[in-house]
Parts: structure tokens; C-alpha cells; sequence
């Protein structure tokens, strides 16, 4: 959305544009919100044999240990930092902060990944005003202008990646935003 929103401005097809998303999963059964989320994962070869995403992220995890010696507790530091980040939000899900050993000493979902490495369903909203740079000081005392947008494609599917630790995707679309920008 906010791609699209970008293109619509940058064109001069739009002045304006809200762009937004959001996300209700709080109300949804468990086994409902399981079934939502796992679709992102291979139904051919991975949901029909009963990988879940978090055993998957497991496994990407391992093979990123492997590959690049990243500690467990480095991991642990990831959501550490998502937890700081997060109470700095008075809307956030969770807002206490966490401890690398608390982290290290969840218990464990898919090793080495344990419940506070995962992220819990939650409910979420966003939108952002999209518009010239020129006008948006007319509406704010700092406006943040967007160097580049860029967007690609990949599949979650392990089993269909070169390496399973690199959605090449995301490395495409970050190395032509970073030469636009």
C-alpha cells in the first residue's frame, strides 16, 4: 500500500493519499489464527507435513547459526531490542522489557527459538498521509521524505530458496532502493 501510495504522489496522479493496514487477530479462535498464519508457509511440502512457521523460522535460525555463527544469544537480543522498542509505545501489545536471560529462559517453542523470540498474535493498525514534500510543511514542522520505494516478490517456501536464510526478494528491492536513494 504505502508503494502504491508513493507511485500515486510521485506521478502526480494524486496531491494526497491515505494509505493503511490493519490486522484483527485477538478475536479469531486459535486454531483459526493458526490456519491464517501458516498460509504463508508451503502447503504442498511443509504445512501438510506439519511444520508450523515458528518450526520453520527454527530452522532458518539454525542454518543462520551454522552459516554465520550467530549465538543463541544473539538471538535473544533481537527480542530484547523488540521489547525496548516496543515500550516506547503506549499502544503496543506488550510493553515490559525484556532481559537476554528471560529471553534465553522462555520456554521453548521450536529450539532455539522460545515464546518470547515469537511473536504473539496480535491486533494492529497503521496509516500515513502521503504528499508532496513541498506541501507537507503546510501540515507538519517535520515531514520525512521517502528516498526511494521499491517492492519485490519471493516465496516463503524453504525447500524453493537458494538459501534459506535470504529472501532474495527483500536483498533485490533494498539494493534498487539504495541506488534511487
Amino acid at each position: 500500500a504505502l508503494h502504491q501510495g508513493y507511485l500515486a504522489v510521485a506521478s502526480g496522479q494524486y496531491d494526497y493519499v491515505v494509505v493503511g493496514g490493519a490486522e484483527k487477530m485477538t478475536d479469531v479462535p486459535d486454531a483459526i489464527a493458526n490456519q491464517i498464519v501458516s498460509s504463508t508457509a508451503d502447503h504442498e511440502w511443509e504445512v501438510v507435513f506439519g511444520a508450523t512457521l515458528p518450526a520453520l523460522w527454527a530452522m532458518i535460525a539454525r542454518r543462520h547459526m551454522h552459516d554465520h555463527g550467530t549465538t543463541r544469544e544473539q538471538l535473544a537480543r533481537v527480542a530484547v531490542q523488540d521489547h525496548e522498542m516496543a515500550g516506547k509505545n503506549p499502544r503496543a501489545h506488550y510493553r515490559n522489557r525484556l532481559t537476554v536471560e528471560q529471553v534465553l529462559g522462555a520456554s521453548e517453542v521450536a529450539e532455539p527459538l522460545g515464546m518470547l523470540d515469537c511473536a504473539p498474535l496480535s491486533d494492529g493498525a497503521a496509516a500515513v498521509v502521503l504528499g508532496p514534500l513541498e506541501g507537507a510543511r503546510q501540515h507538519t514542522d517535520s515531514p520525512i521524505r521517502i528516498a526511494a520505494s521499491e517492492v519485490a516478490t519471493d516465496t516463503m517456501a524453504v525447500q524453493h530458496r537458494a538459501d534459506i536464510t535470504t529472501l532474495a526478494s527483500t536483498v533485490a528491492a533494498a539494493d534498487r532502493a539504495f541506488a534511487r536513494a
